[in-house]
């Protein structure tokens, strides 16, 4: 499948393309940069080939008198390579950045102890939250619960409207939007945050409930309007716009039992 030379360009094409996939944490990029490599490598492939086919015509017409040698020459050795190992190449790439951003599922989403046992990072970057913005960890993994039931890499139901562009750009465990995404990091100073980063999403959540008590006047404990705060956001609190869905005060309830039920399972729940 490799001649000599172009083992060694595989092994370190396939390298290169790993990490630099993984120098990036959010997960759309991770897909996005792959399909860019596996781009490039069709372009240089292609180029490759065409220009090969000239050089060779050319040594043809020119009478070489070493055609033996004419055909095995190559005159871009970085892109030495046979199709079946181009494609192999691709292959690889894609099967790296696929190994490396399917997000873990967790075993018991329902179960707050038992999501934290399984997830030892997650607790402390809730706790750390909760002593920044002051929102309990239970109201906090109640709203996210809600939102990505915690997918990293969560997305809107995809539709017709989402084929043209309109849909929500709504992402990640916090299913925050690019423009309310952009301001939380504006101002909260995180600019590197990325929402399928898990304690970013929790300091997300807890900076946004942090303005829904402080302009709105809701108690960082009242799981069920700090829902509708989020959902609808601060204008469309104010306006009561949720008293017109119906369906969205049924989920909002959904998470205030929620966030009582983890309160009681975190309570109950030894994490050492």
């Amino acid at each position: 499948m490799f001649s000599g030379n172009s083992l060694p360009h595989f092994i370190f094409g396939t390298l290169f393309a790993f990490l630099a996939l993984n120098s990036y944490s959010n997960v759309k990029e991770k897909h996005t940069l792959a399909i860019l490599v596996i781009f490039l490598l069709s372009i240089s492939y292609i180029f490759k080939v065409f220009s090969t086919s000239l050089f060779l015509n050319s040594t043809r017409n020119h009478h070489c008198i070493f055609p033996s040698k004419a055909q095995n020459t190559d005159i871009f050795p970085l892109i030495r390579m046979s199709k079946i190992s181009f494609l192999v190449l691709c292959l690889a790439t894609y099967l790296l950045t696929a190994c490396s951003t399917i997000p873990l599922t967790l075993h018991n989403t329902e179960n707050l102890c038992a999501t934290f046992k399984e997830k030892r990072g997650w607790y402390n970057a809730s706790n750390a939250t909760f002593k920044k913005w002051g929102i309990p960890i239970p109201v906090q993994m109640a709203i996210m619960h809600q939102e990505s039931h915690f997918v990293a890499d969560a997305t809107p139901p995809s539709g017709f409207f989402s084929w043209l562009g309109f849909g929500s750009s709504a992402y990640g465990y916090p299913q925050a939007k690019d423009e309310t995404w952009r301001d939380y990091q504006r101002k909260s100073g995180n600019n590197s945050a990325a929402r399928d980063n898990f304690a970013d999403a929790c300091d997300f959540i807890g900076w946004y409930s942090q303005i829904s008590y402080k302009k709105l006047g809701i108690a960082k404990t009242d799981a069920r309007n700090l829902y509708l705060a989020y959902h609808d956001g601060h204008g469309g609190f104010q306006k009561q716009t949720y008293n017109q869905k119906p369906w969205l005060l049924q989920i909002s309830n959904k998470v205030a039992n929620r966030a009582q039920l983890f309160q009681q399972q975190l309570g109950a729940c030894s994490l050492q």
